[in-house]
């Protein structure tokens, strides 16, 4: 319960900062409603603002010290020919991705791709925050990037739990649905 209190709150205080695009390309990782312990796989994702963007290179490190999250291993976008393998059980994991065809990844202008796919173990709630280090154009060149402070990391958050209000309505829509069900049982006795 601590746990889950404590990745409410840090969702929480990181969503609540607001959000400026002062960067070509916006960083943001997966959120996924925790489903119980087990393997699970989040994607890493880059948008285009301001401008459109052909990242050739780039580097993030992921913090896996939430003792509920352990770090399992990395599938980047078939864009990158040379990239950081990554040891199971890393703390941080440290990815690393290069073109070295000098073609890059294209993010036209509002597209949001997947830089990579991360698969993890989860014992219950947590969250691995990224932090963006360095991101290059095909040839190299230094690209502006930020962090979406909505989705600073890959997160498993708690089930939604529908407000008493929704319990409320299916109550009566179950009523009414056993209601319709009698009279037609009557009805059918009768004719019979």
């Amino acid at each position: 319960m601590l746990n889950c209190i404590r990745t409410l709150a840090a969702v929480a205080l990181l969503s609540a900062t607001s959000f400026t695009a002062d960067a070509a390309l916006v960083i943001s990782g997966e959120v996924q409603e925790f489903a119980g312990a087990g393997t699970y796989t989040l994607d890493i994702f880059g948008t285009a603002v301001g401008q459109a963007e052909t990242i050739g290179g780039w580097n993030i490190s992921l913090d896996f010290s939430d003792p509920n999250l352990t770090f399992q291993s990395v599938a980047y976008a078939s864009d990158y020919e040379t990239v950081l393998p990554v040891a199971s059980g890393s703390d941080p994991a440290l990815l690393q991705a290069t073109d070295t065809n000098f073609v890059g990844q294209d993010f036209a202008l509002g597209d949001t791709n997947t830089l990579a796919s991360i698969t993890f173990n989860a014992a219950d709630l947590g969250a691995a925050p990224i932090s963006p280090v360095l991101f290059t154009d095909a040839f190299f060149g230094g690209v502006d990037f930020s962090l979406d402070p909505g989705a600073p990391g890959l997160a498993l958050t708690p089930a939604a739990v529908p407000e008493p209000s929704s319990f409320a309505v299916l109550a009566v829509l179950g009523m009414v649905g056993g209601a319709i069900r009698r009279r037609k049982a009557r009805k059918a006795q009768k004719k019979a």
